[in-house]
């Protein structure tokens, strides 16, 4: 009996491939619209990381951490509606390096 483990399941089907693999997929628009809220409230919620208090204990490392992860989560979302409407990737990439490098300087 060959079935496939849980792991494979979770990056084929589940939420690891929707945030996280910008290639494999597709993407409904109503799942986007969903799954680009959160991302949306994640970085806005990221703010709260750099509290001092929080940076006090803990430096900017969560900070970082949670917005890399939010701009990889956004670039993979927005690659794969781009990818469903036969459109380049490239502005989506575009926006990606932008923002991070906002992150970065600021």
């Amino acid at each position: 009996m060959n079935s496939p483990s849980r792991h494979a399941t979770i990056w084929r089907d589940g939420i690891a491939c929707l945030y996280f693999t910008p290639l494999f997929g597709r993407l409904a628009p109503k799942a986007f619209a969903r799954a680009v809220i959160a991302v949306y409230v994640t970085a806005f919620l990221s703010q709260l990381l750099i509290s001092p208090a929080v940076m006090l204990r803990l430096g900017l490392a969560p900070f970082a951490l949670v917005q890399a992860t939010a701009i990889w989560a956004w670039f993979c979302l927005h690659a794969k509606r781009l990818r469903d409407a036969d459109r380049p990737l490239s502005p989506a990439v575009a926006i990606a390096v932008l923002y991070a490098l906002g992150m970065i300087t600021c």
